[in-house]
C-alpha cells in the first residue's frame, strides 16, 4: 500500500481542539481575518500587504494552530501593526 500523511491545516487543528464546533469557529475567525486584511489593503495597498502576509497565510492554512499563529508566529502583531499603519497612495 501507499504510505503518507495529509496535512489538514486549520481544519484538523479546529477539530482537535473543539470538534466540529472548532472547525466552524476556526473557519469563522480566518474569514474575519481575511475581511479585515481586505479592508486594510484598500488603505495600505494590496502589494505591500500581500508581500508581508504571504508566509503567515500559508502557515495558517497548512501547518500551525491558529492560536499559535496569533501568539508565536506574529499574526497578532501583524494585525495590530497594519491597523495602525498609515500609508497614502500616490
Amino acid at each position: 500500500g501507499r504510505e503518507g500523511s495529509l496535512n489538514t491545516g486549520f481544519f484538523g487543528s479546529g477539530y482537535a481542539n473543539a470538534g466540529l464546533i472548532g472547525v466552524w469557529l476556526y473557519t469563522f475567525l480566518i474569514s474575519i481575518i481575511v475581511v479585515f486584511l481586505s479592508r486594510i489593503s484598500l488603505r495600505v495597498g494590496g502589494e505591500v500587504l500581500a508581500s508581508s502576509f504571504f508566509v503567515l497565510y500559508f502557515t495558517i492554512l497548512q501547518s500551525s494552530d491558529l492560536i499559535t499563529i496569533f501568539m508565536s508566529h506574529g499574526l497578532l502583531f501583524f494585525l495590530l501593526f497594519y491597523s495602525l499603519f498609515r500609508y497614502q497612495k500616490e
